[in-house]
């Protein structure tokens, strides 16, 4: 629509061009007139928009205004969105965490029934050693066999034959102490309580547990467990009642 005299115009800043005095964009140099804060250029809101004449210099800033308006909502993501994004976030952290916490779990629960396994296997191999010294203590009057022998000092004796038998799992150095001593778990030690017809041990594990055994001249083999003050030799020939290990 051409611009005369005889309508409200005013000049466009930048240009001095003539434009219609509601305009908000010369058509001559095509720049805005006047902006907000924001760096938007003031545009009629819909209400002025729906009651001012339809021309095509109004479309065509109409349309402008609606993709300033469409370009600022996409840039900026929804509330919900922004939510949504942070709690998967939050959830996959949670996940992590818990997948960690687990496996350091499994590994701890692991080593520990590992070393209660060797501090088992020790006892296993030390009263078979027992076993050997009572038969061979008199081979030719079974009734006058005894454990007394098989004691720190005998064992010790005994592992350093090179024909003995190594059980599966026990430690590959184990120190034999008597039967008022303590058992350690490090170095490893198992206490010793030898009798004429009864032999006892006890063995502290790396978990922290006591482990005791005790055989016979019937050959009959109990076990135990008691704290780790008391776990010695002396302790298990009064302790190992059971027919297994809890």
């Amino acid at each position: 629509m051409p611009v005369n005299q005889t309508e409200e115009t005013k000049q466009c800043p930048h240009c001095n061009g003539l434009i219609l005095l509601e305009a908000i964009k010369c058509k001559h140099c095509r720049r805005f007139l006047a902006t907000e804060g924001s760096g938007r250029p003031i545009a009629p809101s819909n209400a002025e928009w729906a009651a001012g004449p339809i021309t095509e210099t109004r479309k065509r800033e109409h349309q402008t205004r609606s993709r300033f308006s469409a370009a600022g909502q996409a840039a900026t993501p929804s509330k919900g969105r922004r939510s949504r994004r942070a709690y998967a976030i939050g959830l996959a952290a949670l996940a992590t965490l818990l997948v960690i916490t687990l496996a350091v779990s499994a590994f701890l629960s692991h080593r520990t029934h590992k070393a209660d396994q060797t501090a088992q296997a020790d006892l296993r191999s030390a009263a078979a050693d027992a076993s050997t010294v009572y038969f061979y203590s008199d081979l030719l009057r079974p009734q006058s066999r005894s454990f007394s022998r098989a004691d720190a000092s005998g064992l010790t004796e005994l592992r350093r034959t090179p024909s003995i038998i190594v059980i599966e799992g026990e430690s590959p150095s184990v120190m034999f102490v008597n039967g008022e001593t303590p058992s350690v778990a490090d170095p490893v030690t198992v206490s010793v309580a030898a009798a004429s017809d009864t032999w006892a041990a006890a063995r502290l594990s790396a978990s922290g547990k006591c482990f005791l055994i005790r055989t016979d001249d019937t050959t009959r083999t109990t076990y135990g467990m008691t704290s780790t003050a008391s776990c010695t030799g002396a302790t298990a020939l009064r302790l190992a009642t059971s027919g297994s290990w809890p």
